[in-house]
């Protein structure tokens, strides 16, 4: 049976011009090993979805767009990962 896993990450007001679809297009060109990933642009918010068997797979997708949005949404910001992360 087919998990599904979602993450939801706040794109903020400000960078709307331009930026959401540039960094929704690199959301989308994020290749997965297993199962099946989509990233959607709400007005406000990126939601991405897996859908698979490996949770493997669905953590290394999820830190994948992290590392991607991290920066550019909260600016002066390095994709560092949590701590807690690696607990």
């Amino acid at each position: 049976m087919l998990k599904r896993r979602a993450r939801v990450w706040n794109a903020g007001r400000r960078g709307r011009a331009g930026r959401p679809t540039t960094l929704l297009a690199a959301c989308r060109a994020v290749a997965l090993r297993d199962g099946s990933g989509a990233v959607t642009r709400l007005p406000d918010v990126f939601v991405a979805r897996y859908r698979g068997d490996s949770a493997r797979a669905a953590r290394t997708y999820f830190a994948t767009l992290w590392r991607l949005l991290r920066p550019p949404l909260i600016a002066g910001r390095d994709a560092v990962a949590p701590r807690i992360w690696s607990t």
